[in-house]
């Protein structure tokens, strides 16, 4: 079968907008039955995630609250842009201003992991994953005044374990990002996957 693009029909309509989030509708022609069909989507501004490493292998994770799930979350740094104007942030430059932010390091070198949707039937809305090695303290952490966050910080062999092995890491992005850069992890440090 030959997959064919839908066509976008009408306007996307707005049906809320508040703190930097929408949900909109907006409506569709299927390809194959010519019906027109409603689709409901969601977004924010996209987001970078990072997995951060210092040389002697510690990982820097944060703890917040996460008001949707009632639940302080473990994930990496990770955050949007802070402009508000219609153009973008390079996810890379919001990468190392969550990191520094969040966790008071400075970033050595970093990899990018790739970009991912976050729901790609509902949301135009992707998540930029980093490894950023060699982190180093640079000043202490500066968070918005609406998260309060608390460093963490672990063994490699611990993170991975949380997020790949034992389903600890709540946050997907988060666990996304780990799954990403093992690759980049096993020619670093000798990390039991078993």
């Amino acid at each position: 079968m030959n997959i064919q693009l839908w066509e976008r029909i009408g306007d996307f309509t707005i049906i809320a907008k508040k703190y930097g989030k929408w949900l909109g509708s907006r409506n569709w022609r299927n390809p194959i039955t010519g019906a027109e069909e409603e689709y409901i989507e969601y977004g924010q501004k996209d987001w970078s995630v990072v997995l951060a490493i210092t040389d002697d292998l510690q990982v820097l994770a944060v703890r917040q609250f996460k008001q949707a799930c009632n639940k302080v979350i473990l994930e990496l740094p990770a955050g949007t842009a802070d402009n508000t104007g219609e153009g973008t942030e390079d996810p890379l430059e919001v990468m190392h201003t969550e990191l520094m932010e969040e966790t008071g390091y400075k970033a050595g070198s970093v990899t990018s992991l790739g970009s991912y949707w976050i729901a790609s039937r509902n949301s135009p809305t992707r998540f930029h994953c980093f490894l950023a090695t060699g982190c180093t303290k640079v000043q202490e952490p500066k968070s918005h005044p609406s998260e309060i966050i608390e460093l963490v910080t672990m063994t490699l062999q611990e993170w991975v374990d949380l997020a790949i092995r034992d389903g600890g890491i709540d946050e997907p992005s988060a666990v996304v990002a780990t799954a990403r850069a093992l690759p980049c992890l096993l020619g670093m440090a000798s990390i039991n996957l078993s």
